[in-house]
């Protein structure tokens, strides 16, 4: 085991972290998309076990942690305006890359995509059925769609949860002990201008 952990994962996991370094010092940011297949049906241990799914594409953003919102929504209508039925987050939020990565604070954004295998493949026999070429043809428009993203998309979370961070500090230096809400923020990006705004309030009085 430790043998093919040094000869496979410890190099896939520094070429890895290797381009993402590169992509954002190329470009300020990096979106990350962790491709999957899952099976048509529930497994034992999921909550849909033993049921035939009918979803076709299921993002996973670590609920908002690994990736910003707005581009998570992106790549959900882009594939529901394909004809897929979408969902985030439910049964498979994002696994190891996903959440280990993806850091959208410093523009590191990872999404996870599981992509149903009845789209594209026999699950009895393995083998490959019509519909692969549809699904490869939608995937490369939607990686074309994702390189043409606007960088304000990617950025609007970065900036307001730095802002909303330095804030926290100085307000902590003040007595104001809000370490909380910097982790608050990570977990509900939604919230974050409200926050900052709070913040600002808050430091307001302090001072």
């Amino acid at each position: 085991a430790r043998e093919r952990i040094e000869r496979c994962y410890q190099p896939y996991h520094e070429a890895l972290e290797d381009l993402i370094t590169q992509t954002r010092t190329a470009f300020g940011t990096c979106i990350l998309i962790d491709c999957h297949s899952m099976p048509s049906i529930g497994g034992p241990v999921e909550n849909d076990a033993g049921r035939r799914r009918q979803v076709d594409f299921i993002l996973g953003d670590a609920h908002g942690r690994a990736c910003n919102r707005s581009l998570t929504g992106l790549v959900e209508d882009t594939l529901r305006e394909m004809g897929y039925t979408v969902v985030r987050n439910a049964p498979y939020s994002g696994g190891f890359i996903t959440r280990n990565y993806g850091r959208p604070e410093v523009g590191v954004h990872a999404l996870q995509i599981e992509i149903n295998r009845a789209l594209y493949m026999d699950e009895t026999t393995i083998e490959r059925t019509e519909g692969l070429a549809k699904v490869a043809e939608n995937m490369s428009l939607l990686a074309a769609r994702l390189a043409t993203t606007k960088e304000e998309v990617l950025c609007a979370t970065t900036r307001l949860v730095a802002r909303t961070s330095l804030l926290a500090a100085r307000t902590k230096e003040f007595g104001g002990g809000l370490e909380e809400v910097v982790i608050v923020t990570r977990l509900a990006t939604l919230l974050v201008a409200l926050l900052a705004t709070l913040l600002v309030a808050l430091l307001a009085t302090l001072l």
